[in-house]
This record gives C-alpha cells, sequence and structure tokens, in this order.
C-alpha cells in the first residue's frame, strides 16, 4: 500500500492538506501513561501517521484494564506483561510510518529531566497522578514544550492543551496545596470506556489544532474541555494565568529537584499493584528476587526489567531499581483472597520485606 493512499482520506480534509500532513509526519511525541486514555492516544497517533512515539509507562497489564485499554488482551493480563511492551507489540502491527520507542518504567522526579529532555516536540499526559502531572508541567516549562493533559474517571473525562508563552500552565489550573490522594482512582470511582475515548479524541483534536497554529490563537489563555458522557454534558472552560502561580509566575522557583525520600509503597490503579522504590544496589536486589522465585522458574529479561515469579504472584525488578507486585495471595486476606486499606499494604510490604528485606524499601529515594 503506497504510503499517499494510506493517509489519503484525512488529507483531503480542508484546514489540514499537505501542510498539516508534513507536520505531523515530522512530529516527534512523548506519550507517559498508556492506560485507559494513552493507549487510544496512541493508537490514533500511529494510524493517523506521527514522525515519532516514544511510550512511557512503568505498569504491568491487569485483568481490570482490558475493559477500557484498546491494547491489551487477556494473555498480556494472564502474564502480567510490561504495559509498554505489550503496547509496542500492537502498535508496530498497524505497520505505519512511525518510529516506535518505549520505557517501561515511570515518570518520577528521578528521570522527569532526562525524558522530557529529548529531542521531542510535544508531550501527552495521559497519567493518573497529579505528581506525575506536576513533573511534565514543570520540565515542560522549563524547556518551552507544550504539552496536553487528559484526564478521565468515572463518566467524567477532561483535555487541556498547554503552551507555555504567556499562556496558563497546569499549576495556574491546581492549586500546589492540593493534596496527593484529592484525585479519585478508577479503583474507588469505576472508569467508562466512552470516557476515556472522550479525553483520548480531545487530546488528539489538540495535536491537530497545534499543528495547523489554531491552538495560538488565544494567546495568554488556554480552554480547559470537561464533560460527562451519561450527562451528555461538555463545558468550555477558559483559563488565565495565576500571577502567583509557583510555575510559570513572575517569582517562580524552578530549581527545585533534589532528591526526596518517598514512601516504600504505593498502590497502582486497577488490581492488586503496588509499586516501591528499593533502597539496595540493583544486583543485590536480581539475586535476591532469583533466590525467592519458584523452582525451576529462572528470571526472565524484559524491556528494562526482571520477571520473577512464584505459584501465585509476579513481580517485575526495573533496572531503575523500582519493583511492582502484582498479585499473589497473602497471610491476612478475607475469605474471598482480599485484603483492605492499610492491612493490605503492610502484607504486601511484608512479602516484598521477605524478599530484599525491610531496609531495603524504608531507605528508598528518588533523585
Amino acid at each position: 500500500m503506497a504510503a499517499t493512499s494510506r493517509y489519503d482520506r484525512q488529507l483531503r480534509v480542508a484546514g489540514w492538506g499537505s501542510q498539516g500532513e508534513g507536520r505531523l509526519e515530522a512530529l516527534r511525541v512523548l506519550l507517559v501513561g498508556i492506560g485507559g486514555v494513552g493507549t487510544r492516544i496512541a493508537e490514533l497517533l500511529v494510524r493517523s501517521g506521527a514522525g515519532s512515539l516514544a511510550l512511557l509507562d512503568g505498569d504491568a497489564v491487569s485483568p481490570t484494564d482490558l475493559h477500557r485499554q484498546s491494547l491489551y488482551y487477556p494473555d498480556d493480563a494472564r502474564s502480567g506483561a510490561a504495559k509498554v511492551e505489550a503496547a509496542l507489540r500492537e502498535l508496530r502491527r498497524i505497520e505505519g510510518r512511525t518510529r516506535l520507542a518505549g520505557s517501561a518504567r515511570p515518570l518520577t522526579a528521578r528521570n522527569a529531566a532526562e525524558e522530557l529532555g529529548r529531542e521531542i516536540d510535544l508531550v501527552i499526559d495521559a497519567t493518573d497522578t497529579l505528581a506525575a502531572r506536576a513533573l511534565i508541567n514543570r520540565e515542560a516549562f522549563l524547556r518551552g514544550i507544550p504539552w496536553i493533559h487528559t484526564a478521565a474517571i468515572a463518566s467524567e473525562y477532561r483535555c487541556l492543551a498547554i503552551v507555555p508563552a504567556g499562556s496558563p500552565c497546569f499549576a495556574c489550573y491546581v492549586p500546589k496545596a492540593l493534596p496527593a490522594d484529592a484525585v479519585p482512582t478508577c479503583e474507588v470511582a469505576g472508569i467508562l470506556p466512552a470516557a476515556a475515548a472522550a479525553a483520548a479524541a480531545l487530546a488528539m483534536a489538540e495535536v491537530h489544532r497545534y499543528l495547523t497554529g489554531a491552538a495560538a490563537a488565544e494567546p495568554g489563555r488556554r480552554v480547559l474541555y470537561r464533560g460527562d458522557v451519561l450527562r451528555a454534558s461538555f463545558v468550555r472552560s477558559l483559563l488565565e494565568p495565576d500571577p502567583e502561580c509557583p510555575v510559570c509566575g513572575p517569582r517562580a522557583l524552578l530549581d527545585q529537584r533534589e532528591g526526596q525520600v518517598v514512601d516504600g509503597l504505593q498502590r497502582l490503579c486497577g488490581g492488586d499493584r503496588w509499586e516501591a522504590w528499593l533502597g539496595i544496589s540493583a544486583d543485590l536486589a536480581r539475586r535476591a528476587l532469583a533466590h525467592h522465585a519458584a523452582a525451576g522458574a529462572p528470571l526472565e529479561r524484559g524491556m528494562g526489567f526482571w520477571r520473577g515469579r512464584t505459584p501465585s504472584e509476579s513481580i517485575l525488578l526495573f533496572d531503575d531499581n523500582r519493583v511492582l507486585y502484582v498479585g499473589g495471595e497473602i497471610a491476612g486476606a478475607d475469605a474471598g483472597g482480599r485484603t483492605h486499606g492499610d492491612a493490605r499494604r503492610e502484607a504486601v510490604r511484608g512479602r516484598l520485606a521477605a524478599i530484599f528485606g525491610g531496609e531495603a524499601l524504608s531507605s528508598a529515594r528518588v533523585q
């Protein structure tokens, strides 16, 4: 199939044409998060023929992802596949012109400057935490990189395009003092696939607007799109810059990249998945994992991680010394195999401490 015939239908769109197509073919995108919104954005970018797409996500596929995350299948959930690996496999099947790359790690204070310091033209946020969005906002503002914020929870969705040049940034929209747990998770509030799809469609529309120059038509202001698929509501809100903003305001302090001690364990959205940072050497962590893996089941090497399995759990040890614990039967579970709240956290912490040592969790540090 000739390249021109493959993209013929979008070339015919008035206001897009060969000029928009040429800009799209040269576009270099970093997509942070490939869950319900991110998988759909990734597919839209690849099918439409973006120049290059780099994926960044440190999570593994879970059965509860499958109803809305369009690039994953039951086999991925059963094997606990890294989302980046599974997504790249499916995106390559499209056989488009997009150059694909990926990294199976989350965006953190440790790697944000590196990831957003690459040769990219646009960042798309499809994460589910305020911390990750704050990192994107800060690093994008420092480098003058446009980025698109997306979110979907329950039946609601939103999208906001940010172009650092006198327009409001994400910190103008979200107060700095907002607690990290102020954003509900899909595990608590649930999520409808239609909400994720709507957020992804708006994000792709903002990509088109950015490439045609429409996104720069309102200097100094940005439009936040919000909707609800159950209520059939849609609202456009015009945002203004906050003169006291800690990121883009005149008195902003942007040089705070020191290391910070992190809580040794946090639960990820969607299923029984827990993330921790280890304070021991990578070699020692790998040997500890190999020692506790099931007999006759050597560690498996993946994209930037080692996977160890037992009959009831899967543990991914990443090259940046992050560990992802997936499922398992742990003492303290109820009759249905569930534990809740602090009890579950302590049960998982105890399991990881038994494998890697208690000090490995308590001394973790993000740099």
